[in-house]
């Protein structure tokens, strides 16, 4: 026990998952920029699975994920830069086995109640499309959620355009998929209580999610 935890001390330092945070903020300054809670964002390692969410004020549902050693795992360790460079932009990564999953607050990515992206997050979704650009042989799937404000047809039509906006976006960087698609969930399966602002900032949002293609079919 202690010589695999002493392991998973040494390769905490090779990862870096940011929770997401401050997704409230207005159109007008919905732009890239490091925040004090990013800087002391937790590094967490634990044998490919989630191990702990922050609780509590603007970290609510916060997610630290590790490395486990397989194919993603090293993908992202030998790409550590830019995935901290994700993080500072309040782009979750998140690793469970092999399986990766971004998440992106659609409050900073898109107009309010809209699928136009915000222009100030194109350089971010560049880098997203660059993390991604080196996993070839894995299904890409978009989704998009939305919080239970409004009519529910609504946000499900809003949830599946900002899902195909951001794959569009994605594929026209050149993002080397051998399937990619989008779909869009609406108000389900929200991650945090629609009963608070910050709880409906949360569940807006897009989670970009990869599994690896077993043969030459994409299941």
């Amino acid at each position: 026990m202690l010589k695999k935890l002493h392991w998973c001390n040494v390769l905490a330092s090779m990862l870096t998952i940011v929770l997401l945070a401050g997704c409230t903020s207005s159109w007008r300054y919905a732009q890239p920029q490091p925040s004090e809670t990013v800087k002391s964002a937790a590094l967490g390692v634990v044998g490919g699975t989630v191990i702990g969410a922050v609780a509590g004020g603007a970290a609510t549902g916060a997610v630290i994920g590790g490395i486990s050693g397989g194919i993603i795992g090293h993908y992202l360790a030998k790409h550590q830069t830019l995935v901290q460079k994700l993080s500072v932009n309040h782009v979750q990564v998140m690793l469970v086995g092999d399986n990766l999953r971004l998440i992106l607050p659609a409050d900073r990515f898109f107009a309010p109640n809209s699928p136009v992206i915000n222009e100030n997050y194109y350089p971010v979704l560049n880098q997203v499309a660059a993390l991604l650009y080196g996993l070839d042989k894995y299904v890409v799937k978009v989704s998009g959620y939305t919080d239970n404000v409004g009519w529910p047809e609504r946000n499900l039509a809003l949830s599946r355009q900002q899902a195909q906006t951001i794959a569009n976006y994605l594929w026209n960087r050149g993002l080397n998929a051998r399937v990619l698609y989008a779909t869009g969930y609406g108000s389900q399966m929200p991650i945090a209580s629609n009963d608070t602002q910050d709880g409906r900032a949360m569940n807006r949002r897009i989670e970009i999610s990869l599994r690896e293609i077993t043969d030459d079919r994409a299941q």
